[in-house]
């Protein structure tokens, strides 16, 4: 069990995470024309957050995560909230090999600060990003390590804006 897995039943109830959701879902339908044949794929998904703010505007969406427990937080909301047009996946792309299925869109929100190997994963998004398709990421800019301390699940400390 991961430190995700532990603190999937709350990650909810976080207020701070519910309001960058909201900032990062909406910059990203500011800037990317979401519509309803749209596929995406949401990596480092968690619980859900993003995933189900896609549902209601795209026509499927694969919530892929490293963490079982977040998985199966967003499992239950998934049976409980009748969404039928998102699937979980188990996935990690720094290690696993890229899925078959190409995507209109995919996403990742404060998850590549957790990534041990950022290229590589980069390199997996532009391969499973359909022919003019987009690839969305917010993430932490370039910081002092303050944002979460001393954990050892971060692997860097943000990126510059200015590269």
């Amino acid at each position: 069990m991961n430190l995700f897995d532990e603190a999937a039943r709350d990650w909810d109830v976080r207020p701070d995470i519910l309001d960058r959701n909201r900032v990062i879902a909406a910059e990203i339908e500011r800037r990317i024309p979401l519509s309803p044949e749209m596929t995406v794929l949401d990596y480092g998904a968690g619980t859900g957050l993003m995933s189900l703010y896609f549902a209601e505007r795209v026509s499927r969406v694969t919530a892929a995560d490293t963490s079982s427990g977040m998985l199966a937080v967003l499992g239950e909301k998934l049976k409980t909230r009748g969404v039928r047009n998102v699937a979980t996946l188990t996935l990690d792309l720094g290690s696993d090999p890229a899925p078959p299925e190409r995507f209109d869109l995919v996403s990742t929100s404060m998850t590549l600060h957790h990534v041990p190997d950022v290229d590589r994963v980069l390199r997996r998004f532009s391969e499973i990003t359909k022919p003019g398709g987009w690839i969305a990421v917010a993430d932490l800019a370039e910081e002092d390590g303050s944002f979460h301390g001393d954990r050892a699940d971060v692997h860097h400390h943000g990126f510059d804006e200015t590269v």
